[in-house]
């Protein structure tokens, strides 16, 4: 029982009537940070042709929730985060009225990391062995 104790929080509200069910309530900060930058140019060369590029960097943060309060919450995503680049370039040409050229080329970076909430967390602080650390 003492490990429960430590691994959720002791009830903090009523809770139902008849079941005692839903009896604790927190507040659990969420969120994050995203930053992204668009560029884009097009170019009437000629009445037959048309060409565009774009360039996109798009960095995000999704901050770790903690409704718990103890660093347990494994229902989470956890911290995870990208760094996003992506071009494109694109021409299109009009051979005849009935025949259309559309030469698109496009390159993508999609890194990604993500970390497991309880990354580094000490499980002796909940009573359990040092060997499950």
């Amino acid at each position: 029982m003492k490990f429960l104790n430590r691994l959720f929080p002791l009830p903090n509200i009523p809770g139902n009537t008849l079941t005692g069910a839903n009896n604790y309530s927190a507040n659990a900060s969420v969120g994050g940070d995203n930053d992204q930058y668009n560029f884009r140019i097009d170019q009437n060369v000629s009445d037959k042709q048309r060409m565009f590029g774009r360039v996109t960097f798009w960095n995000a943060k999704t901050l770790p929730k903690d409704p718990y309060r103890n660093n347990t919450y494994a229902g989470s995503e956890g911290p995870e985060y990208f760094n996003t680049k992506q071009a494109v370039i694109a021409d299109t040409y009009l051979f005849t009225p009935n025949i259309i050229g559309d030469l698109r080329i496009a390159w993508l970076r999609f890194p990604y990391g993500r970390e497991p909430e309880m990354l580094g967390y000490d499980v002796t602080q909940l009573g359990l062995p040092a060997y499950m650390n």
